[in-house]
């Protein structure tokens, strides 16, 4: 077997997902960066779009919250071969966290759209 593998949930907000229809398998839509903190505090996580958004108003970075896991998840894949679909399961979801958006005008115009 290969190197052990954590998958992460990480919830990302409408007006970003909209921006990476379309995208290719395999292609980097955005990187989560964690900065290793100087005491025992938390990590700090950006996600970094690295996929140019249709919409140039679109910010570029979000801070990620990481949150504790109270419900065990396990993540799933779907293949579809023309009427037969397969899932394979790859193991526990052992990150959830939230991106959050900065705040400002420029998001509640984002997301009155």
């Amino acid at each position: 077997m290969g190197e052990p593998v954590e998958y992460w949930l990480v919830k990302i907000p409408t007006f970003v997902t909209k921006q990476f229809e379309g995208a290719t398998p395999g292609e980097v839509l955005a990187r989560l960066e964690v900065e290793a903190p100087a005491s025992s505090a938390p990590p700090r996580m950006k996600l970094r779009v690295e996929r140019r958004p249709q919409d140039a108003s679109i910010p570029l970075e979000y801070n990620v919250n990481r949150r504790n896991n109270a419900t065990p998840m396990m993540a799933f894949s779907e293949t579809a071969s023309g009427e037969a679909r397969t899932y394979r399961m790859h193991g526990p979801i052992t990150v959830t966290a939230d991106v959050q958006p900065p705040m400002g005008q420029q998001y509640w115009h984002l997301v009155g759209q």
